[in-house]
């Protein structure tokens, strides 16, 4: 799972002119995300390499991060919620690949080593961002309820169709964790379980024609997965067969 700017964009570009409306993400949220974001960002600068989970102090820091249902309050998520909803999502973004793009000044990043020595942080910050994701489809979708017909320009059509491009590319790049021969049984089930609890939102984001490429994916990892994990990962295999098609998934 690759560090999705492209995705963050493609929604940006969607959301031109988008204006204010009712929003359900708590107004304390976004600024407690922002201190909790601000402190790790402060650590992981004085000690000049990531933070680990393995430090209690380090750890601390992150996991206020990646508490991420501490700041999101309860669904319904509306348009309005789409603004702190994708800042929370550049940020998570952010931490993920200061591990998946670890390495040496001036020396080219050996992706695979770090899945391996960082895995207990790049699960998690995987695991993180499905979770907002999973909050942003809701809001992207009641956002695009509420244009006029003449509203829904190319522009945000290509967009869109960005936007699902790169959540087919995280969802791919998370069936690869999931497969890595280095990847510990805990791993995998945090991992399949996240992308299992927000399944219907990261599917209703998707065509067809991607559920079933994801599906695919998914479908890839199965046998290097535990009972336990395998439970997880045909959950959210489950909720890409929906037949549905509505809102963002109709939109050509």
């Amino acid at each position: 799972m690759r560090p999705n700017l492209p995705l963050r964009l493609a929604i940006l570009v969607l959301l031109v002119g988008c204006g204010p409306v009712a929003a359900e993400v708590p107004a304390s949220g976004p600024p407690a995300f922002d201190r909790a974001f601000a402190g790790l960002d402060a650590l992981v600068r004085a000690k000049g390499s990531p933070a680990r989970l393995g430090k209690p102090w380090e750890a601390e820091a992150l996991k206020a991060v990646w508490d991420v249902d501490a700041y999101l309050g309860r669904p319904p998520y509306g348009a309005a919620d789409v603004g702190p909803l994708l800042d929370m999502f550049g940020k998570q973004g952010r931490l993920f690949k200061s591990y998946a793009l670890a390495a040496p000044p001036g020396a080219v990043p050996d992706t695979a080593r770090n899945t391996a020595v960082y895995q207990d942080e790049i699960v998690r910050a995987q695991a993180a961002m499905l979770r907002v994701i999973g909050a942003l489809s809701p809001a992207m979708s009641d956002f695009v309820r509420k244009l006029k017909p003449a509203d829904l320009t190319a522009t945000r059509r290509d967009g869109l169709r960005q936007a699902r491009l790169g959540l087919l590319e995280m969802i791919s790049g998370a069936a690869l964790t999931l497969r890595s021969p280095a990847l510990r049984d805990p791993n995998r089930v945090i991992l399949a379980d996240a992308l299992a609890r927000d399944g219907d939102g990261l599917a209703a984001l998707m065509t067809r024609p991607d559920r079933e490429a994801a599906s695919a994916a998914m479908r890839t990892a199965l046998p290097s997965l535990t009972p336990e994990a395998r439970a997880g990962a045909n959950r959210f295999i489950a909720a890409l067969a929906d037949e549905r098609c509505e809102t963002l998934c109709a939109i050509e």
